[in-house]
């Protein structure tokens, strides 16, 4: 890499040296054309100018890529192999509103929590979907059950009652 600028405060790159590694990787061809999409992406980075490159493309560099694509930031966001390959799949890919946080009396945060996650709700209807969970109350438990009845009702109210009731 070289070509290295500062420009605007933000630091932009320009690819000069062969990408060759890169190209070795690419397995997805488009039909009908015998550049594969990693080869020209790959093109990209050695003919465009970027402000901002991102190496890794899991969920933080994913959400960082985007974040400043959308203020106008052009980003260049690279891998070793598939975007986000390894690193989501290890997820349980949960959207959750915070209920740990009830104990601790955060309720704040809950709130907010819960709203990002209703939030998420309304965006992409056909894929965040509710997930019931059940819970075993022992008599040992260090909450009495009606405890935690109470509080799934106010973690219902606290997320301004968007999914099922408890």
């Amino acid at each position: 890499m070289g070509g290295t600028r500062i420009d605007g405060g933000l630091v932009r790159f320009r690819f000069q040296k062969s990408l060759s590694q890169l190209r070795n990787n690419a397995t997805w061809r488009q039909p009908n054309n015998p550049m594969t999409l990693r080869e020209s992406n790959i093109a990209r980075l050695e003919s465009e100018d970027f402000d901002v490159l991102i190496v890794g493309s899991g969920i933080n560099g994913a959400v960082s890529a985007a974040a400043l694509a959308a203020r106008g930031i052009k980003v260049a966001l690279i891998d070793a192999a598939d975007f986000a390959g390894f690193t989501s799949q290890q997820s349980s890919n949960l959207v959750w509103g915070g209920i740990k946080y009830m104990e601790g009396y955060e309720f704040g945060l809950v709130a907010g929590l819960c709203k990002s996650r209703n939030e998420l709700l309304d965006s992409f209807p056909s894929t965040v979907k509710e997930i019931r969970f059940l819970m075993t109350v022992n008599k040992q438990f260090r909450f009495h059950p009606w405890v935690i009845l109470a509080s799934t009702w106010l973690y219902w109210i606290l997320g301004r009652g968007k999914t099922r009731t408890p």
